[in-house]
């Protein structure tokens, strides 16, 4: 998505953000859905620095699920 951006191209960041909105709340993570919507509806506007902030704050979401995900299964592994 960065790539994408970097290459100003709003329109497949706009279809990634909206990918990512419609399939985060499926897969158990709304706040997936939440950030995709803000990534699709600022690309739309062509707002790079906002989609750029969306797309920042997915990594960081991610990070964390799966550094939360690492640790359960450090723990799984040791019980």
């Amino acid at each position: 998505m960065l790539a994408a951006l970097d290459k100003f191209d709003l329109e497949t960041v706009a279809t990634l953000g909206h990918n990512l909105a419609g399939s985060g709340t499926s897969f158990g993570f709304p706040v997936i859905s939440a950030i995709g919507a803000t990534i699709q509806t600022t690309a739309e506007a062509a707002d790079q620095n906002g989609a750029r902030d969306g797309i920042v704050s997915l990594m960081a979401f991610l990070d964390g699920v799966m550094t939360a995900g690492s640790a359960s299964i450090v723990v799984f592994k040791t019980v």
